[in-house]
């Protein structure tokens, strides 16, 4: 069966970063989107306030030129009104206006009450003008607005004159719609809303309010809801709105979406065949650990017990119990005798390897003074020096440094250490052992004077089966530095190195002090 604990890993990685991804599209979209409403927003206040500024404007000076042109034909306007019904003075002043005010719907001349002294045959002047004529009159206040008419839609424009009279003049309310287009954005739409009438739209792009069919001319209330912003127009019944049209956001958020969704679908995508292709790994991996398996299996098994064998045959027929044998016999007796105890030693390192691995190496830790535990370790190894003419010396060593260890294990680390840097030393060389005491930790330092570590190798020294050019050369497993690390980081200490070339190397083992904590 599979183990899915590396595949579980895979997955929860995978999970994170499409979580990660996927926060990172939300946010990336929220803000395009935010930035988005911003842009508009900033359109609507530009177009709202020029259109509002040009409508103004466009008042104030239809007022003043009002005014102007009834002080210009004073004499005119003062005989028509002690004559309202004579007719060619009536035409007279009409062509007179029209010259200059093309778009004029209509004028009269009214009392200063404003009570007109024309009488209007044609209706032109409804309701909605007296009424505003009236107040002009009474207050002074003149708030233009949209008056109905089955012909035109148009506003009023009134001014004071010499003796006691008022000019009234009408425009197309088409001159609006006019300044509203030219202010007006794509994607946006501008009116002229009358808010105090219910939000009653005046006039559009399109001109006054009866060129844009519809039942009610009352904004609804889902209209209101799409203003994006809204100006009033000072000395008006005015207020210009810009509303952005409909689906304006929400189909960029759409389309935003889906685009950061086809986006994360193809990283989806991405993500599964990935975890696809590591599971199909995972499981090769896994079988290629169950083969090993079964070759440690053998190797302890099948192996050991008749090496062991072996190994114990030989030892009799060199120790000569067998009968007296060649000096040529003894020479290979011996021979074989070696690759015995290094076959012996690999298949140990295999296993152990395979027991930290597992997670099935139990160590046995009793608190042990280091000093003195080196110092056995120096000594059982003495007759391993001198085969390679060397030395070991301890030096400078503090007592009473008490650290919990698993002394069979710990030996197995020193006794690599040792037999490395006797190996790897220099000719004669002295190896120089030291114990101290390094904060919370006691360090071991063993230092040979050899050709050092070449760096590209320093990196690979502590992995399985990594070997040198001269530790190739000198028998080495690959496996001993590898156990070592193991060891070393199962009591809770480091194991690392200090090289230089032609200068030697030095191992230092870090293993926690024993506490007064952990003592009890």
């Amino acid at each position: 069966m599979i183990n899915f604990t590396n595949i579980k890993k895979y997955l929860l990685f995978s999970i994170i970063i499409l979580v990660f991804v996927a926060s990172t599209l939300v946010w990336i979209a929220f803000s395009r989107i935010n930035d988005f409403k911003t842009y508009h927003l900033s359109i609507a206040h530009e177009s709202t306030s020029s259109a509002a500024l040009n409508i103004s404007s466009f008042i104030k000076e239809k007022k003043r030129l009002v005014k102007i042109f009834g002080h210009d034909h004073l004499n005119i306007i003062n005989q028509l009104a002690t004559e309202p019904e004579n007719e060619n003075l009536h035409n007279q002043l009409k062509k007179r206006i029209k010259l200059f005010f093309p778009e004029f719907f209509a004028f009269t001349i009214t009392q200063s009450d404003g009570t007109p002294y024309l009488e209007d045959f044609d209706g032109l002047v409804g309701d909605m003008c007296l009424n505003d004529l009236k107040e002009f009159a009474a207050l002074g206040k003149q708030l233009p607005r949209i008056h109905p008419h089955p012909d035109v839609y148009h506003f009023d424009i009134s001014a004071k004159l010499p003796g006691s009279l008022i000019l009234f003049i009408s425009f197309h309310s088409d001159i609006l719609g006019n300044i509203l287009s030219i202010a007006q954005t794509p994607g946006h739409e501008l009116m002229l809303l009358h808010v105090e009438k219910s939000h009653l739209i005046e006039a559009t792009d399109k001109g006054a309010r009866i060129n844009t069919p519809r039942n009610d001319y009352r904004l609804k209330s889902r209209e209101k809801q799409r203003i994006l912003f809204s100006k009033s127009i000072p000395n008006t019944h005015w207020t210009v709105s810009d509303f952005h049209q409909p689906n304006l956001f929400t189909r960029f958020q759409h389309n935003v979406t889906l685009n950061y969704l086809i986006i994360f679908a193809m990283f989806f995508l991405v993500v599964t065949v990935m975890v696809f292709v590591i599971r199909k790994e995972e499981k090769l991996r896994l079988e290629a650990e169950r083969h090993k398996d079964d070759f440690l299996t053998v190797m302890n098994h099948e192996l050991r017990t008749p090496l062991t064998s072996i190994k114990g045959t030989l030892s009799l027929i060199a120790n000569g119990i067998t009968g007296e044998i060649s000096d040529k016999t003894q020479e290979l007796i011996n021979i074989a005798l070696k690759n015995s105890e290094r076959l012996n030693i690999l298949i140990n390192d295999l296993l152990d390897i395979k027991k930290f691995e597992a997670g099935k190496m139990e160590l046995c830790l009793k608190p042990t003074q280091i000093n003195q535990f080196v110092q056995n370790c120096i000594d059982s190894h003495q007759g391993y020096a001198n085969k390679f003419n060397v030395s070991f010396q301890l030096q400078h060593t503090q007592t009473e440094l008490i650290a919990n260890i698993d002394q069979d294990r710990m030996n197995q680390v020193i006794s690599n250490l040792l037999s490395n840097a006797a190996k790897y030393g220099a000719k004669n060389d002295k190896i120089l052992i030291n114990v101290s005491q390094l904060g919370k930790h006691v360090r071991i330092s063993i230092t040979d004077h050899g050709p050092g570590i070449p760096e590209d190798f320093q990196g690979r020294l502590f992995q399985k089966f990594t070997q040198s050019s001269i530790e190739h050369h000198k028998g080495s497993t690959g496996l001993g530095l590898s156990i070592v690390k193991m060891i070393v980081e199962a009591h809770g200490g480091v194991v690392h190195l200090e090289t230089s070339p032609d200068k030697g190397t030095t191992f230092h083992v870090d293993l926690p002090l024993q506490t007064a904590t952990s003592s009890k």
